[in-house]
């Protein structure tokens, strides 16, 4: 499946993860209103960057805007590159670039790569998509400023409304882990889950591409992927790698569509099913090499974006005391000063008249004469150091 998979990438962040996919072999293209964050991906060969865009600061309507301004071209160019059928796009919901235009793009896509063949309302086929639709989006952890949060929030509410969409991959930035690290992961896990159906065969069952395609991106919901080391197979490490990992925790509702294993050994999946949710069906093989976990169609992690929630209230009643601080003019006393204080500089000098003889000999000294002396330019001063 994975030749028919590619990503597309959305500002820094989804840069960073795109970059990991691309050095196993992918189709990534990158999408920055940031010439600078584009620079950064120097091996990188599908870079796009949204007209006039210079970064958007978190400002989610300037990168929906930039969006739709270059919204055809941009779509014309995705159509040249992204030539799988599978495709996932990757974005951070707390920034500018990634949280403002990654919805609207899915979304339009979805529209866009959809079936165009016409079917009578009363049937029961259903036709294929041109593509189909995934997302991975990234959550701000709680050391990250209030518009971070704020820009989650609505970046994932839009994303919640995107009808077609297959599963979203939820990581939190919050679980502990360095974000190169939890990139790392993740590009791990799901690189491995993509290439069960190839890879990992065995007598006892197998996964195969309709499977993994009915799990992921024909299934609406959250989900997860996990990779585990060859000696992590029983059933105790892999529902604790389900409760701590680099997603949003779990909602606590039991809502599970399905699960897709590669393990070293049997599991115990009635134990699964009883902690975290009876599926509709369950996709099972075997390897020698490591253990994999998907889960799709979970519930969105809401108790996790209530704590966000609770948090942008407890801050925005001191962030709007600031601003309101800012655009408060205490100058409010009349001060003036009279034009006449400054006084006129006097043109005037007191010349001494030199003492002169008269004719019967004695000497006099006439009084003090005034005079008034014209004053130089500092440009006439100036020119009596030039060298002559």
């Amino acid at each position: 499946m994975k030749s028919d998979v590619a990503f597309i990438c959305v500002g820094q962040a989804g840069g960073n993860i795109g970059s990991l996919f691309e050095e196993r072999g992918y189709n990534v293209m990158y999408i920055n209103t940031s010439l600078e964050d584009l620079s950064i991906l120097k091996n990188s060969t599908h870079k796009y960057h949204l007209k006039n865009g210079e970064g958007c600061a978190k400002d989610r309507d300037k990168a929906k805007q930039l969006l739709a301004e270059d919204l055809e071209q941009l779509i014309d160019q995705i159509r040249v590159t992204i030539t799988q059928k599978y495709v996932f796009v990757i974005f951070s919901s707390g920034g500018g670039t990634g949280s403002g235009v990654a919805p609207f793009l899915t979304e339009i896509l979805i529209d866009e790569f959809k079936s165009k063949e016409e079917v009578a309302e009363d049937s029961l086929y259903k036709p294929e998509p041109e593509k189909y639709f995934a997302a991975v989006t990234i959550i701000p952890s709680d050391e990250d400023k209030t518009q971070a949060a704020v820009n989650s929030y609505n970046c994932c509410q839009e994303l919640l409304d995107i009808e077609d969409l297959g599963s979203i991959f939820v990581l939190d930035n919050a679980c502990g882990k360095d974000k190169l690290v939890i990139n790392r992961i993740f590009v791990d896990a799901l690189d491995h889950i993509l290439v069960i159906p190839s890879k990992y065969k065995h007598i006892e069952g197998n996964v195969d591409k309709a499977e993994l395609k009915r799990a992921i991106f024909e299934t609406h919901g959250v989900a997860i992927a996990n990779y585990l080391g060859r000696e992590k197979g029983n059933t105790a490490l892999i529902a604790n790698a389900i409760r701590n990992n680099i997603y949003a925790p779990i909602q606590q509702d039991k809502v599970v569509l399905y699960y897709v294993t590669s393990t070293t050994s049997k599991i115990d999946m009635e134990a699964l099913a009883q902690e975290f949710g009876e599926p509709v069906d369950v996709f099972s093989t075997y390897n020698q090499e490591c253990n994999l976990l998907l889960m799709t169609g979970l519930s969105f992690p809401y108790e996790r974006f209530g704590e966000i929630t609770d948090k942008v209230k407890a801050r925005t009643a001191t962030i709007e005391s600031s601003i309101s601080t800012l655009h408060e003019n205490r100058l409010n006393e009349t001060l003036q000063i009279s034009r006449n204080v400054r006084p006129k500089k006097s043109r005037t000098r007191v010349v001494t008249n030199k003492p002169q003889p008269g004719e019967d000999g004695s000497v006099t000294t006439a009084a003090p004469a005034t005079m008034e002396i014209p004053k130089k330019s500092a440009r006439d001063m100036l020119n009596s150091y030039r060298r002559r």
